[in-house]
């Protein structure tokens, strides 16, 4: 299928937010998730929306319930720094942190950074929402930029 000269014939999103943060949090972007989100997608574009789900945010309040959930037994009277917290509970709290910036939820699934609903936009716009998939490439994890997560989004693009 030809796209009319100067039109862009699809769009993939790997992890973007797509919808402002809700009140009360503020536009990190100064406004432009709100001005993008006002606007339609375009008709003759392909949008193609991947979002990853690796993690379940979680609220620092509910850190020590997750250890024990871990098998990591903390005494009443050890301080925070004193346990060694295995990086999958520290991501989750990381994630909780992030996705509350980004849309104002906080135990909610996606990766890492952007929760999943945030990255998928409506109506048009074809989802495809990989499991295990973080948004960072500085990580010994799997990414979007992942052979094996690449192989699952490119086919929709023919």
């Amino acid at each position: 299928e030809k796209s009319a000269p100067g039109v862009v014939s699809h769009l993939v999103s790997l992890g973007t937010p797509h919808f402002p943060t809700p009140a009360p949090g503020r536009d990190m972007t100064g406004g432009a998730l709100t001005a993008v989100a006002a606007k339609p997608l375009p008709e003759a574009t392909k949008v193609i929306c991947v979002a990853g789900r690796a993690v379940r945010g979680l609220q620092k309040e509910r850190l020590p319930e997750a250890l024990a959930e871990a098998g990591i037994a903390v005494r009443p009277d050890q301080a925070a720094g004193e346990v060694a917290v295995p990086w999958e509970v520290a991501w989750r709290v990381r994630a909780c942190e992030s996705y509350k910036e980004v849309a104002c939820e906080v135990e909610v699934s996606g990766d890492g950074v952007v929760p999943a609903n945030f990255a998928l936009l409506g109506e048009g716009a074809k989802h495809v929402v990989i499991d295990g998939c973080f948004h960072a490439m500085n990580t010994p994890t799997v990414w979007y930029g992942s052979n094996r997560v690449v192989d699952a989004w490119l086919p929709t693009l023919l």
